[in-house]
């Protein structure tokens, strides 16, 4: 053989071994074992939003969408932007439970809606702002100027001869109009821009019955139907007269009464039981393909992301004990997961947990080690000496040392059993080495760790 004929054959071999890799990762890459595989990645990290009131021309747009006319129960989420053309009013729902009221010729955008940080951005006209009591932060922005809530409900104006905050409920600073801050106290209104009265600009004055318009007026209609509901959830509640083991007598049990059932929506109940709270919901023309989230807060409106949840992957799922001790009192919804967001959302149950009474003798709450290792296929299994009272979480990343609260690159898995002692991790980050460790749950922060163990992914 030549070398010519011996160069050709060398280049035929070449180009079919390098034919074989291209097909092999192609086939790895789309087998109906990995297209199909769940994923489990938690994807959402901004809360949503919902337009339940439209009067009038009523318009809204995504942040890479075209304006289209809005109806009750449009979706919103971080970016979109709403609109008043013309006459009309729109009323918008925070998942938190805060609400967002326009009156006519008026527009907002929802900036930024981080579980932490909300960042409303008043286009043009008039946004009165209803705000649930929270540790987050809620901006109103007009321009250069921040309206921050220190309170419940105040109006921003932002026209071209007209431009502040009037303070209805608790007080807002003003941020962005000098070196210091402004402090606008509740009943009191300032003006950074006044064209009509250059008197009136960045001082303060009182809101008068007089400047209680019609906009302002239905506001207030529609405050107090929110605190109307809100003491409904309140008052609902009757003391369970339950005698489970180990539930102390002096820790009530706070339940709703029934809710009545809904065309459509999720209806849930729940109630304390030995060891955690036990929760119930039903369901009515709702889909959930990719399960629920269970929802837990001190607050009313628990919401996800921003609050404790519980993932629960299976449609079918209907009910869920949570493991909580601790005698302390907390509202829980239960969402439909889907697409990395919760969608329809249930009523509050509000719920005090038992506090459990060990006997003589029982486990002492006190983890001394735990031992974890890796099963294959993204499994792991610890061992426990002691007791976890409130579960574990697993924590893992690509990087070190994993922690809970976690850091950048960190994620982690509830799990409120404590007789739970396996998990499996998923691929969050992409396909990779993942370090792994397991700790003890003291409720807000971990205890003890388990080993840190490498596993394939």
């Amino acid at each position: 053989m030549d070398n010519t004929q011996k160069n050709g054959t060398t280049g035929r071999i070449i180009f079919f071994v390098f034919l074989a890799a291209v097909l092999g990762v192609f086939y790895y890459n789309t087998r109906p074992e990995k297209v199909n595989a769940p994923t489990n990645k938690e994807v959402a990290t901004t809360v949503g939003a919902q337009i339940i009131y439209v009067e009038g021309s009523v318009e809204y747009k995504t942040s890479e969408g075209e304006w289209t006319r809005a109806s009750a129960n449009t979706s919103l989420h971080e970016g979109d932007s709403v609109e008043i053309v013309g006459v009309g009013k729109a009323i918008i729902n925070i998942d938190d439970g805060s609400a967002i009221r326009l009156n006519k010729n008026s527009a907002i955008t929802l900036t930024g809606l981080d579980p932490k940080h909300f960042i409303i951005t008043n286009d043009k006209g008039q946004a009165y702002t209803r705000v649930v009591k929270s540790e987050r932060l809620f901006d109103v922005k007009a321009g250069d100027t921040t309206y921050q809530s220190v309170g419940t409900a105040y109006k921003t104006i932002n026209e071209e001869k007209l431009k502040g905050v009037e303070v209805y409920e608790n007080k807002v600073k003003v941020l962005g109009v000098g070196e210091k801050e402004v402090l606008v106290e509740q009943g009191n209104k300032y003006y950074v821009v006044n064209t009509a009265n250059k008197k009136a600009e960045k001082v303060f004055a009182k809101i008068v019955t007089a400047d209680k318009d019609e906009f302002v007026k239905w506001n207030q209609t529609e405050d107090a139907k929110m605190t109307e509901e809100a003491v409904v959830v309140d008052q609902a509640d009757t003391t369970d007269t339950s005698t489970e083991k180990n539930i102390q007598e002096d820790s009530p049990v706070i339940s709703d009464k029934p809710v009545e059932v809904l065309s459509t929506g999720i209806v849930l109940s729940a109630k304390a039981v030995s060891g955690g709270i036990s929760l119930s919901w039903s369901v009515t023309n709702v889909e959930a393909p990719t399960g629920f989230k269970i929802v837990k807060s001190s607050e009313i409106n628990p919401v996800y992301p921003g609050n404790d949840y519980i993932y629960l992957s299976e449609s079918g799922v209907r009910s869920y004990k949570w493991a909580i001790a601790d005698g302390k009192t907390y509202y829980f919804r239960v969402c439909q997961y889907v697409e990395g967001k919760c969608g329809v959302y249930s009523n509050n149950i509000k719920l005090t947990a038992p506090t459990v009474q060990k006997d003589a003798g029982s486990e002492t709450g006190t983890v001394s080690s735990i031992s974890l290792s890796s099963l294959g296929s993204g499994q792991v299994l610890w061992r426990v000496s002691g007791y976890s009272e409130l579960g574990y979480k697993v924590v893992y990343s690509k990087n070190t040392s994993p922690a809970y609260p976690t850091r950048e690159g960190d994620k982690y898995q509830y799990l409120t059993d404590p007789k739970t002692t396996s998990a499996t991790i998923d691929a969050f980050s992409g396909d990779g080495v993942y370090y792994v460790r397991v700790c003890e749950y003291l409720g807000g922060k971990c205890g003890v760790y388990s080993n840190e163990i490498q596993i394939s992914l």
